[in-house]
């Protein structure tokens, strides 16, 4: 039996300007959304090494620079 996901809205794309970061609640999870290029993608906000919030971390090309230890 599948379960169905529930969709929440906790934004509007007019909120995310190209290469912005913002971190945001949904449904009880801290994520993280990016805008790269006009495609929005949305990961955990929590660095799992340390526990740091990724949202304050920096953009590069590879990815999301933790603001903790520095990794992608």
């Amino acid at each position: 039996m599948s379960k169905e996901m529930e969709f929440v809205r906790v934004a509007s794309t007019k909120d995310f300007g190209p290469g912005k970061i913002v971190g945001v609640e949904a449904g009880g999870k801290e994520v993280l959304i990016v805008n790269l290029e006009g495609k929005y993608y949305a990961i955990g906000n929590r660095c799992t090494h340390m526990g740091c919030m990724i949202s304050d971390g920096v953009l590069q090309e590879e990815g999301v620079q933790c603001p903790c230890h520095f990794s992608m």
